[in-house]
């Protein structure tokens, strides 16, 4: 089974889009946090936003990736 999945995982043109939309879609995200916290009294700088909300986007890589594995795999078998 192992072997079936590792068929269906994506490209590297997968992954160099999936981590790019990732990393965009978190700095985004970190410019708005950020840009919000400057006018409270928990003020930050940018890269310590980035790094408090990165795991919460960069997992989403490979989670992407192993949706796509998956999606394959079973459209793959059903037919």
């Amino acid at each position: 089974m192992v072997e079936d999945i590792k068929i269906h995982l994506p490209n590297k043109y997968f992954w160099l889009i999936a981590t790019f939309t990732w990393l965009a879609a978190l700095s985004i995200t970190t410019h708005i946090q950020y840009s919000a916290l400057l006018h409270t009294e928990h003020s930050t700088n940018w890269s310590r936003t980035w790094v408090l909300l990165s795991p919460w986007f960069l997992n989403w890589i490979w989670v992407s990736a192993a949706i796509f594995a998956i999606t394959s795999f079973i459209e793959k078998n059903a037919l």
